[in-house]
């Protein structure tokens, strides 16, 4: 019992330096990628709760509808979770952190803008 303490031990030490034996030594594992709220827009959510749909443009200025757990076209980004007026993705490499990407404006939002003929 004590020596597989000192094996999770030694494997907690080296942690740090060791390699993952699957991946080829001398490439990089995180592949730099633009961030996909740069790319990605998010155009609507349709739904009701717990369950939502997001509508999304791709760069190429395709529309997507894109489900929890789908997988964003061409990309490492992953839907993580959809609400009701943002979107989660995550990185499929856990590279980066998650983006949220949000609607700018609700539907019953206040409208500050001055009225003509009003006091």
């Amino acid at each position: 019992m004590n020596t597989k303490y000192a094996w999770g031990l030694l494997l907690l030490a080296l942690n740090g330096w060791a390699r993952d034996p699957f991946f080829p030594p001398g490439e990089q594992r995180c592949q730099t990628t633009v961030p996909a709220e740069l790319e990605w827009r998010l155009l609507g959510i349709i739904g009701r709760g717990p369950r939502y749909d997001a509508w999304l443009r791709s760069p190429e200025g395709t529309l997507q509808r894109q489900q929890p757990g789908s997988r964003l076209s061409d990309t490492n980004w992953r839907v993580a979770r959809v609400e009701e007026w943002a979107v989660t993705l995550t990185p499929i490499q856990d590279c980066q952190t998650p983006l949220r990407l949000a609607l700018k404006g609700r539907q019953n939002a206040q409208n500050d803008l001055p009225v003509a003929g009003a006091d």
